[in-house]
């Protein structure tokens, strides 16, 4: 813009008389009004539309960012529980665990067997060891083998 006027004023009589014309009208009420519509409109061309350009800009940044710190979460959780899930995995398919749960259950069998040995039960579990035919003569039967006092 500024060039136009300098090959405006260096080449025409008429340009540079129609601006000497137009700067009195510049001091006016009117004149004052124009300029300060050249003056807006230069802010917009420069500092505003450049803050503009830089929220767009924050705000892409921003999203790009949580995207980001989302992906990382996800790979970083897939990295911490991996060896977790393989631990699980291995003991639940480990044949060492199953052998030590099979011993552990046979050497506590003895105990178990003694115990309802004592309260008047079949080791197997089945069936009582005393037999009636009715419910009332069974609990009866059992009671008498748990009591030590007879």
């Amino acid at each position: 813009m500024w060039t136009v006027c300098v090959l405006g004023g260096m080449l025409s009589s008429y340009f540079r008389c129609s601006v000497l014309l137009v700067f009195p009208s510049m001091l006016g009420s009117r004149g004052r009004s124009y300029l300060m519509i050249f003056v807006l409109h230069c802010l917009y061309q420069g500092p505003i539309a450049n803050i503009q350009r830089n929220v767009q800009d924050v705000a892409f940044s921003m999203g790009c960012n949580i995207d980001l710190q989302i992906s990382h979460s996800k790979v970083m959780w897939r990295v911490l529980t991996e060896p977790f899930i393989q631990v699980l995995q291995e003991i639940v398919v480990s044949s060492i665990l199953q052998r030590e749960a099979q011993n552990a259950s046979r050497a506590f069998q003895r105990i178990r067997d003694e115990v309802m040995g004592q309260y008047g039960y079949d080791s197997f579990g089945q069936s009582p060891a005393a037999t009636g035919s009715s419910t009332q003569e069974q609990y009866a039967a059992k009671t008498m083998m748990r009591c030590d006092c007879e």
